[in-house]
């Protein structure tokens, strides 16, 4: 099966199959990072525990660890919730505040009111750029790190990308 194919049932998983998809990702999987999505993709809740192989000189989580773990969750939940857009993570920084002595938790939320100021920005001007922020917080709920993370979304039905022969199509691609 080709990878676009697979790429595309993913995608149209329900909330609890995807969460449980994302574990199995490799980078994540390796890493043991537990990902728990909403009904409707508006919250993402990441679990990354401490493991042996990726504490650094210190005892604490390699950076990396927390990097890997936060980057594409913007980029896919407004992917789930605005499927025909193409989107991706344009930038992302972590700010590591404390070293993470043990489990770490980050909450990525979105609203609706974002979700329709992407949808209104990309039917106008075809692309949307936008940065989020949240943090990871360890078991005593100190904030360990602040991520980041800026998304890009383009409109691929938008005149603005269309060829001339285009013109005539819809905006938004049929389901």
């Amino acid at each position: 099966m080709k990878l676009r194919k697979i790429a595309k049932r993913v995608l149209g998983t329900g909330h609890k199959t995807f969460g449980i998809l994302m574990g199995l990702y490799p980078a994540f999987l390796f890493f043991g990072v537990r990902v728990r999505f909403s009904k409707d993709f508006l919250q993402a809740t990441l679990y990354l525990p401490v493991r042996w192989y990726f504490r650094n000189g210190h005892g604490t989580i390699f950076g990396g660890a927390i990097l890997a773990a936060s980057d594409p969750f913007p980029a896919i939940m407004f992917s789930k919730n605005l499927p025909w857009a193409l989107t991706w993570t344009r930038g992302h920084e972590v700010e590591f505040l404390k070293p993470g002595k043990k489990r770490l938790r980050g909450i990525v939320h979105l609203t609706i009111e974002e979700i329709e100021e992407a949808r209104h920005q990309l039917m106008l001007h075809g692309n949307f750029r936008k940065t989020y922020h949240y943090n990871f917080i360890d078991e005593s709920d100190e904030i360990i790190a602040l991520v980041h993370s800026t998304i890009h979304m383009r409109n691929p039905r938008h005149s603005r990308y269309m060829s001339k022969r285009d013109v005539n199509a819809s905006p938004i691609p049929e389901k």
